[in-house]
């Protein structure tokens, strides 16, 4: 009888769906993020809408729906469940209000309750035409909440299931993120060697950190002392570094160390100086300000004639870089073997178009192709490549039997005259590129890379006259006082590849950053984010802004590094960390308010 009395209470509701009555407002709780998927005749409010049947109850339902609703509005979430319960507890085969009620389960994360409501309904609408939108909604609730838990395997299922009983382009969508993080495309693998202990001891020397083993993360770095907010933990020469983690570095930047080449920045200085407003004295003094500001790639000068500035160039194919001594140093690591000499058709420049036009794997495939370069000036003649004593060491993918099939398929189709990895042989043609050092030195990259953004500097020239005397005004003439305003702002976005500082693990709430401006000379410093006691281990964000919520920053590590992130701010912190301003650390550092030595 029971369930003769809760099909045709459902039939009402369907039918009051459809226009008999009106629909009462309260969160569905069907969506996922930015995604939602109302049920019909649905009221356009953000917090989205509640359809019932008709009360044949001696409780005022409606007015426990009302309440609900208030409730849920004020942020009440506890307050607008204890209405629904009651809700539930009158019409027990309500299906609406069941699926409102998971809803708000699901947001007090009681998900036991929420997956109870949900087969409860998709009990009630087995048998019953026209109830897939229903039952629709319960599967997407399931899916979310495995989703939440990090079962992506019964996510899909799920989400699968909602998608058949309503199809939208959303679910779609849903489902082939699941599917992605349902089978990520890297497994770590973490490399031991016998010298390990010896290698990192050495790596290490003349820093604040040392490589140990934990329960937690296994390998890892370490603090040896304890370490000030700001203060310098190390600092680092990047093994390679290219800008956008790969594409080539925009206009204006340098191709070896990513700054902002800043020769345009001395323009009104020069204009100043050859309309005379300027003295040769002045010209130097201020130019050398404004290169202590930007960093001590540039050597200043007490020749008023001489831009310290001056970017420089390869002769042969015209790469620019912000500085002689990056020109040097980019000629000495890499660039001999990989210059164009000018010619758009050598493998190296057809290399560099296609890549641009391939996004993601391009940019890798760049990226492997400086690690090459770097490699061939140090191998024998001859000698195949491999991966050397330095790379080795690093998080690698897990080269078994499936990702070497993916990698040879890949290969495979990609073998050929105009093809990226057919261009990457050719650009080595007197060495042979093995298909697993290709394949490890890919996931090398993609597992250890970090993301910087360098600083571009704007200098700002104002002149002003000086109020004088009329006795100094009769002996000197008219004097020009000269005021510099420098800013920083955000320059190139690019990638580097350390072989210390990559070995930290991963926090969403970091306590080692980078110090700010990225690049002052060829390191790149690491600094403590905040107070650091001795023995504490070294924490970075491998993925996952700040103001992302809990789901989106694991999801970010899950889909890149493959792992589910257990960090104690994901475990026991809040749905979202708040975004640190980090520019406090650099502006306290340059102010000689904390210590960077």
């Amino acid at each position: 009888v029971r369930s003769v009395v809760g099909a045709l209470l459902l039939r009402g509701a369907l039918r009051a769906s459809s226009g008999s009555f009106s629909p009462r407002t309260v969160s569905l709780g069907t969506s996922w993020r930015g995604i939602t998927t109302p049920l019909p005749r649905i009221l356009q409010d953000k917090r989205a809408p509640f359809i019932h049947a008709r009360s044949f109850c001696t409780v005022n339902v409606n007015q426990h729906i009302d309440d609900a609703v208030a409730k849920y509005k004020e942020g009440d979430l506890e307050g607008s469940l204890s209405h629904v319960d009651i809700v539930v507890r009158e019409r027990p085969h309500d299906v609406p209000a069941r699926l409102n009620r998971a809803s708000l389960y699901k947001e007090l994360e009681q998900y036991d309750e929420c997956l109870k409501d949900c087969g409860i309904v998709l009990d009630i609408t087995k048998d019953l035409v026209g109830a897939d939108l229903y039952s629709s909604h319960a599967y997407t609730h399931i899916a979310e909440v495995h989703r939440l838990q990090g079962r992506y395997d019964d996510a899909l299922s799920a989400m699968r299931q909602a998608h058949k009983g309503s199809p939208s382009p959303d679910k779609e969508r849903i489902i082939a993120r699941l599917q992605a993080l349902n089978t990520p495309q890297v497994n770590l693998k973490v490399p031991s060697f016998k010298d390990d202990t010896k290698y990192f001891t050495s790596l290490a020397k003349g820093t604040h950190a040392m490589m140990h083993t934990s329960e937690v993360h296994g390998r890892g770095l370490f603090a040896t002392k304890d370490l000030k907010k700001g203060e310098v933990v190390f600092s680092f020469e990047p093994f390679a570094a290219t800008g956008d983690a790969g594409a080539s570095p925009s206009v204006g930047s340098c191709s070896h160390c990513l700054q902002a080449i800043p020769s345009l920045e001395f323009s009104n200085l020069n204009i100043l100086k050859s309309t005379g407003n300027l003295t040769g004295e002045q010209c130097v003094e201020l130019r050398n300000e404004v290169v202590n500001f930007i960093g001590a790639r540039h050597t200043p000068t007490t020749d008023p004639e001489a831009d310290p500035l001056a970017p420089a160039s390869c002769p042969q194919c015209s790469e620019t870089y912000c500085s002689p001594l990056c020109k040097e140093e980019a000629a000495y690591k890499y660039h001999s073997s990989m210059c164009s000499h000018g010619d758009p058709t050598s493998p190296f420049s057809v290399l560099q178009q296609q890549a641009q036009k391939s996004k993601g794997k391009g940019e890798v495939i760049l990226f492997v192709a400086r690690i090459l370069a770097r490699l061939d000036k140090d191998l024998p003649a001859g000698k195949p490549f491999e991966v050397g004593n330095d790379l080795k060491r690093l998080v690698q993918g897990d080269m078994g039997g499936d990702t070497m099939a993916l990698e040879k398929a890949e290969a495979s189709n990609m073998v050929g005259e105009d093809t990226l990895f057919g261009l990457l042989q050719k650009c080595f043609p007197t060495r042979e590129l093995p298909l697993d050092v290709y394949a490890k030195l890919k996931t090398i990259v993609n597992l250890n890379t970090i993301g910087v953004t360098t600083r571009r500097a704007e200098i700002t020239v104002t002149m002003e006259a000086e109020e004088d005397s009329d006795e100094d005004e009769a002996s000197n003439g008219d004097k020009q006082s000269v005021d510099l305003d420098m800013k920083y702002h955000a320059g190139t976005e690019g990638g580097c590849l350390f072989l210390l500082p990559s070995l930290m693990n991963h926090s969403c709430k970091p306590n080692v950053t980078m110090a700010d401006p990225i690049m002052s000379t060829s390191k790149v410093s690491f600094v403590a984010r905040d107070v650091i006691e001795k023995g504490q281990e070294l924490l970075w964000r491998y993925a996952g802004a700040p103001g992302m919520t809990r789901q989106e920053r694991r999801e970010a590590v899950k889909l890149a590094y493959g792992f589910w992130c257990n960090c104690p701010a994901c475990v026991y912190g809040g749905d979202q960390i708040v975004p640190e301003d980090e520019h406090d650390i650099a502006e306290a550092m340059q102010n000689g308010d904390l210590s960077t030595k």
